[in-house]
């Protein structure tokens, strides 16, 4: 079991169905597929989906969300980022 940081960004709603920006998960498996799959299972399907917008992985690398094998491990934390509009 890993145990794994999820931050969201621009997402008021998941953050008080989370209980905040900052969650650890525990997650069975060693894949972006099972860390949304815990997600799913613990905060429901609107939270997977609303959050598969941008991602980045332990602060420095933007990754596909389509790609349900990238690899997790303990300790990771994955960011979750809305997208902004600006000028």
């Amino acid at each position: 079991m890993n145990r794994v940081k999820v931050k969201t960004f621009g997402f008021p709603e998941i953050a008080e169905t989370m209980g905040g920006t900052s969650v650890e998960i525990y997650i069975e498996g060693n894949t972006f597929g099972a860390l949304l799959d815990a997600i799913e299972g613990k905060y429901g399907e609107d939270a997977r989906k609303a959050l598969l917008v941008q991602v980045m992985k332990n602060g420095k690398e933007w990754i596909d969300k389509e790609d349900m094998t990238i690899a997790v491990e303990d300790g990771d934390t994955f960011s979750f980022f809305t997208m902004i509009g600006g000028g």
